[in-house]
This record gives structure tokens, C-alpha cells and sequence, in this order.
């Protein structure tokens, strides 16, 4: 199992975005994730899942270009992008 820091860490190496707002309370669903996308990564992204609902444990919303994910589990993000 990896450390929140670990996988924030991860997903920005992988998926090239942003961090906003990490917290290593956050793959726990007190606060939520805010990840920053590039504009092609972002389209891919609502093309595929919508400006904003659920999704597994994956609650989230689009604005501008960054995501807020909320009450989530770390693996369905990962899935999502």
C-alpha cells in the first residue's frame, strides 16, 4: 500500500498534472484531491467521464482545468486518468 504522499507523487510522474491541493488525509475522503490538467489530458478526461459525477468511489468535478476530487478512493483515481 503506498503513502498518499507516494501516490500523489506518483500520479503526477505518470499522468503529467499538477498537484493543487495534496493531503495525506485526502485518498481518505476528508478533503478533496485538486489535480491540474494539460488541455489535451483534460479533454481525453471529459470525453470520457463528463464534467462531473461519480464514478466507482470516485466522486468529482471539472472546472476550468483542474479536477476536485472528493471522498475518494486513490486507485479510482488512477483508473480515471
Amino acid at each position: 500500500m503506498m503513502t498518499a504522499t507516494q501516490f500523489i507523487e506518483k500520479l503526477e510522474s505518470t499522468f503529467n498534472v499538477k498537484t493543487i491541493q495534496p493531503n495525506y488525509e485526502t485518498l481518505n475522503g476528508w478533503n478533496p484531491l485538486i489535480l491540474e490538467l494539460n488541455q489535451a489530458h483534460l479533454v481525453r478526461f471529459i470525453s470520457r467521464h463528463g464534467y462531473s459525477g461519480n464514478w466507482r468511489t470516485a466522486k468529482y468535478s471539472v472546472v476550468g482545468n483542474r479536477i476536485t476530487f472528493y471522498a475518494t478512493v486513490g486507485d479510482d483515481i488512477a483508473r480515471m486518468l
